[in-house]
């Protein structure tokens, strides 16, 4: 029975869809793999932190009574140092006090006390000297008699005592805020009897109780023997605990807490740690985040070996369409699919083959459309020009010019000549010479138009598209010397840049509006697309340039290809150039 169902539902997983077969396969796994994940963490994470923090307590507890075991090592190695050094017993052992040498004596001291974080010291010799580090830090006494304090037996006897408080026995009056006090017995080397002490007073604050190690959410409090509170980290005082942590509830929250004795002070470190906490988590726990990493990876093969019978047919058709984008149709993708996919590789495929012959037709067709588009342009190029120079040859007779009106009728005639020949290409150097006798024509109706024109000798006889340099040129004089006075220049520069072709038209003329040359951008932009010429143009002068501009741009560009470089630069009021860069082709 439950094989039936399971044929069924195989079945079923067959018949559905690309996009319900990506979604339900994907998010089934990635689902179950999240529950099975969420599941472990609930039941070990929990448990993991408890033990993490709890022994996170105990050496945080056992770094801070290193600690201070470590500053009072150094402060019994720097006080036994000062106190068996020579000076040090030549001083007390003297009858009279400490004589001559008192303030080098202190300044030695003084480099001693640096040593350690500037802790004060001062010296009490039997024979009732008072030696100081600094004489401003602490109000002491001239005289200290050890042998009438409590503990005088035992310091005598050789034994390190450590006082806290307010009040010490060495000082004149009461101190604002309890110290610290050690008391270091000084024995005579030679015979091993008392003649001083060596006596350090510490601020708490000075001594480092933290461990070097950084937690979040730590309280510390340190007792001296007798229980007496000497620092706490906040204003929480922990109680003496016990040495393994355990939970207590601080504010609110709850803390693991634990205790630890440092046998060399006698003193009690009671710590606590946030049992929340986060930090630091242990070797299990990182196996723990392994192992989901594991299934983690796990989900993500299957999941890409899955996506992958899905996704690279689609990433074929996607290259073949980029391909077709970039007027490659040589493109026939396999197909071994059978549903949704098949189907759109046969379109694709189908579709570049009937492209193909579309695009043949469409060649023969623009063919035979730029052919009839060339004649059309040389039979609206003669009647307007032809007009203009009839109108300058009828000037020049009338006012008695004939040798001049001769002149420009044999230039005409040889331009007419020229535009008669059926070839689609000429070379430079008839282009050069048709543009200089339409200059030479043009020369009579515009007085003081200087022109240049230079061509490399060795590009002179290679072909170009015909009907380029002669309209550019007619089109700089037309619209950019129409409302100029003064100086009038018109230059062409054709230069050979290796296998390429440079040609600049410029004129210092009117130069364009900035509408003008965006609109002529768009123009280019249109030719390169196929799209027809707009008709809401703007003026009549700025609608002819348009279409003298478009129909240069359009030959070169069914000519050329992409291969074509033409830019248009200008600025109002100083001139206009156009730079036209082309392949080099053979006569």
């Amino acid at each position: 029975m439950i094989g039936i169902h399971l044929k069924k539902f195989a079945s079923m997983l067959r018949k559905l869809g690309l996009k319900r077969k990506m979604i339900l396969g994907t998010g089934t796994l990635f689902v179950g793999i999240c529950l099975v994940c969420v599941m472990l963490m609930q039941k070990i994470y929990v448990k993991e932190i408890q033990r993490t923090n709890a022994r996170y307590t105990m050496e945080f507890t056992n770094q801070s009574v290193q600690k201070l075991d470590q500053q009072f090592q150094e402060l019994d190695r720097t006080a036994y140092t000062v106190a068996y050094s020579n000076w040090a017993q030549g001083l007390l052992r003297r009858e009279n006090g400490i004589g001559y040498g008192y303030y080098e004596s202190m300044y030695f001291l003084q480099t001693a006390a640096q040593m350690n974080q500037g802790i004060p010291m001062v010296i009490y010799g039997k024979n009732g000297i008072c030696l100081p580090s600094s004489v401003y830090e602490l109000p002491l006494t001239d005289r200290f008699d050890v042998a009438a304090q409590s503990f005088g037996m035992e310091l005598m006897a050789g034994k390190r005592i450590i006082q806290y408080g307010n009040r010490a026995p060495f000082l004149r009056q009461e101190l604002e805020s309890p110290w610290i006090f050690v008391y270091y017995p000084v024995l005579d080397y030679a015979n091993f009897k008392y003649i001083g002490c060596l006596i350090y007073g510490i601020e708490p604050y000075k001594l480092n109780f933290a461990s070097e190690k950084t937690f979040t959410e730590r309280l510390i409090t340190v007792h001296d023997s007798q229980g007496q509170v000497i620092y706490t980290s906040d204003q929480h005082v922990l109680d003496q605990g016990e040495e393994l942590p355990i939970q207590s509830s601080i504010d609110g929250k709850s803390y693991f807490v634990a205790s630890q004795m440092d046998e060399n002070t006698g003193w009690t470190i009671t710590t606590a740690l946030l049992s929340g906490s986060k930090e630091n988590l242990s070797t299990s726990f990182l196996w723990l985040l392994v192992g989901i990493g594991a299934l983690g990876l796990f989900a993500f093969f299957a999941a890409l070996g899955f996506s992958c019978y899905l996704t690279k047919p689609i990433v074929a058709c996607t290259n073949a369409i980029k391909r077709i984008r970039d007027n490659d149709f040589d493109i026939h993708i396999p197909n071994s699919y059978q549903d949704e996919i098949g189907e759109l590789i046969d379109g694709i495929n189908d579709m570049t083959y009937s492209i193909k012959i579309l695009l043949k037709r469409n060649e023969a067709v623009c063919k035979l459309s730029s052919a009839i588009r060339f004649e059309m342009l040389c039979q609206q190029i003669n009647p307007h020009f032809l007009y203009n120079t009839l109108d300058i040859i009828n000037g020049l007779i009338l006012n008695g010019q004939k040798d001049e009106a001769v002149r420009v009728c044999e230039m005409l005639g040889l331009m007419f000549r020229y535009n008669l020949n059926g070839e689609e290409d000429s070379t430079l150097e008839q282009e050069i010479d048709h543009t200089k006798q339409y200059l030479e024509i043009i020369q009579y109706k515009i007085q003081g138009l200087n022109t240049d024109l230079v061509c490399d000798e060795s590009i002179r006889k290679l072909k170009i598209a015909r009907f380029v340099l002669q309209p550019l040129v007619e089109n700089s004089i037309k619209h950019g010397f129409a409302q100029k006075r003064g100086e009038c220049l018109v230059s062409v520069c054709a230069q050979d840049e290796g296998d390429r072709i440079s040609i600049c038209v410029m004129d210092n003329g009117a130069g364009m509006l900035p509408q003008t040359v965006d609109e002529l951008e768009n123009m280019k932009w249109a030719v390169q697309k196929g799209i027809p010429p707009e008709r809401n143009q703007t003026t009549a002068g700025e609608r002819r340039r348009r279409i003298g501009l478009r129909n240069i741009y359009e030959r070169l560009f069914v000519k050329y290809g992409r291969s074509l470089e033409f830019r248009i630069e200008t600025r109002q009021g100083f001139g206009t150039r156009i730079m036209i860069d082309i392949p080099k082709e053979r006569g």
